[in-house]
C-alpha cells in the first residue's frame, strides 16, 4: 500500500485533521475559564452571603451601577489598600482574580443587580430619634427614602445589613475608607461623617434600617 510520500498533500492533510481535533478537544483559553457569569458568582458566595465564612455583606439589593463601581475600584487599587481593613484588603488583593476585564465586571455587575433584597437579623442597638435627626444632613446625597442617587454616586442604604452600614460608617471615619484621591464619593463620605461619634453611626444606622428595610 502506498505510504503518505507517494501523495505529498496527504500529510499536510492529516496534520490540519489532527491538530483539529486537538483543538475541539481543548477548552478554549477563555478569561473565564468557560463558566458562566452566574456560575463563577457562587464563588463570592463565600464571603458574600450568610453561611460560616461570611467575611463581606450580602449583595441582595445592591443596584447594579455601584456593584460595578466598587468592582472597579477594588481591581484599580482605588479600594483594599490598608492592610488594617482586612476585608476590603482582602478583596482588593484576592477577591476578583477571576475578574480581569472591564466586560467581565460588568457581567458580574449585571447578575448582582438581579438579586432581590432579603430580609436580615436587626444587631445594632441605638436611639432611633436621635439617627433620625442625624439622617437629615444624609438625605442631600442618599435621598428621602435610603434609595441612593447615581448622579451623585450616592448608593442606596435600604437594604444593607445594619452591622455592614454601621462597618463602614466606622471605616470611614477612621480613614480606612474613602482616603484614595480618584475616590470622590468615597472621600465625601469620609468628610460628611468626621464628625460624627461613635454613637451617632450607631443611631442613624438603626433609623435607616428600621425606616427603610425589610
Amino acid at each position: 500500500m502506498p505510504g503518505a510520500a507517494a501523495f505529498p498533500g496527504l500529510g499536510l492533510l492529516l496534520l490540519a485533521g489532527l491538530l483539529g481535533l486537538v483543538a475541539c478537544q481543548t477548552p478554549s483559553p477563555t478569561a473565564s475559564g468557560g463558566l458562566t457569569t452566574e456560575e463563577r458568582f457562587h464563588s463570592c458566595l463565600l464571603c458574600h452571603s450568610t453561611r460560616e465564612m461570611q467575611r463581606g455583606p450580602i449583595l441582595n439589593g445592591m443596584d447594579r451601577w455601584y456593584a460595578e463601581t466598587q468592582m472597579n475600584k477594588f481591581r484599580l487599587g482605588i479600594r483594599g489598600g490598608k492592610p488594617e481593613n482586612p476585608g476590603e484588603h482582602l478583596m482588593g488583593t484576592t477577591g476578583l482574580q477571576h475578574l480581569t476585564h472591564e466586560r467581565e465586571v460588568k457581567d458580574m455587575a449585571r447578575v448582582i443587580g438581579k438579586l432581590r433584597p432579603v430580609a436580615h437579623r436587626k444587631t445594632v442597638r441605638g436611639d432611633r430619634e436621635n439617627g433620625k435627626r442625624i439622617y437629615q444632613r444624609c438625605i442631600a446625597c442618599h435621598g428621602n427614602e435610603a434609595e441612593g442617587k447615581r448622579l451623585l454616586k450616592s448608593p442606596q442604604l435600604a437594604y444593607l445589613e445594619d452591622w455592614y452600614l454601621l462597618d463602614q460608617m466606622r471605616k470611614f471615619v477612621r480613614g480606612q475608607r474613602g482616603y484614595h484621591a480618584k475616590d470622590s464619593s468615597g472621600l465625601l463620605m469620609a468628610k460628611s461623617s468626621e464628625a460624627l461619634s461613635d454613637q451617632d453611626l450607631k443611631d442613624v444606622t438603626v433609623y435607616i434600617v428600621d425606616a427603610f428595610g425589610l
